[in-house]
């Protein structure tokens, strides 16, 4: 099977480079190598490997370790209960962002076929703005996801669009003049900051996969308190008109993708 050959030639390659680089946990190859491993069928090299016994070709002696997922296997080897783990990019990335102390040696797979995946007909990505996206948060399907719709500029162009001719998207939903009037208004003012918004909402959920939390709660309750307390005092104290509530609100938007930004630029994902 075309299967069974791919793993035949990539598990010696696997395995020898993780006996060379844990040669002072694992003493080289006079112990038994303890292996963690979440059993899947996205990964089928070690099973074909046990099966046609391919590491004792190679003198070494395995002992499979099944963890229920990857997060275990990650916390089995920095415990010390295993020598190597065979994890996917999550945890492995997580832990690096996290400063641990681990070394990918070598990598199992290099999937580069992503897509996205729609049941509507959205021929470029410029056709998903305003669409629901979904992604598992942290992956690198998300990270994916994110920089193709930067890259097209999606979140802010819009944003800037509106600004300028707020009418595009006002007429859509009304005919009144005063409505539009009102909204055309908002975004004009609000509508140049969507896309530090959307820039903070990016890096949210990218912290939320790297389990660095403070700064992105800490921009969100800012942007909450900006919007409270710069409302009351426009309606309580200085009295302004809704332009002035709507600046408060740009003020938020552009104070919590900063704070995030800011965080993770000096370092708070490597604390």
């Amino acid at each position: 099977m075309k299967l069974t050959s791919l793993a035949r030639r990539a598990l010696p390659f696997f395995l020898s480079l993780a006996v060379a680089a844990g040669t002072t946990a694992a003493h080289a190859q006079d112990k038994v190598i303890r292996l963690a491993w979440t059993p899947s069928a996205d990964v089928p090299h070690i099973p074909v490997a046990l099966a046609e016994e391919l590491w004792k070709s190679k003198g070494l002696e395995v002992s499979i370790v099944t963890f229920p997922s990857g997060r275990e296997s990650l916390e089995a080897l920095l415990g010390g209960q295993v020598d190597v783990a065979a994890i996917a990019e999550f945890p492995a990335a997580t832990a690096a962002l996290r400063g641990q102390k681990i070394g990918v040696v070598a990598d199992v797979a290099r999937y580069k076929a992503n897509r996205i995946v729609t049941t509507a007909a959205t021929p470029t990505l410029a056709s998903l703005a305003s669409r629901k996206l979904g992604a598992t948060v942290g992956t690198n399907a998300q990270f994916q996801l994110e920089t193709a719709m930067a890259a097209a500029g999606i979140t802010g162009t819009i944003g800037l669009v509106t600004a300028i001719a707020p009418a595009l998207w006002m007429n859509l939903f009304t005919q009144e003049a005063a409505v539009r009037d009102f909204g055309a208004s908002y975004l004009l003012i609000v509508g140049a900051f969507y896309g530090l918004y959307g820039f903070g909402l990016a890096l949210f959920f990218a912290s939320q996969g790297a389990g660095r939390m403070f700064w992105p709660l800490a921009g969100s309750v800012a942007r909450l308190l900006i919007v409270a307390l710069g409302g009351w005092a426009c309606v309580h104290v200085l009295q302004t008109s809704a332009s002035g509530f709507f600046a408060v609100v740009a003020v938020s938007l552009a104070v919590y993708g900063l704070i995030i930004a800011g965080a993770i630029k000096f370092g708070s994902w490597t604390r």
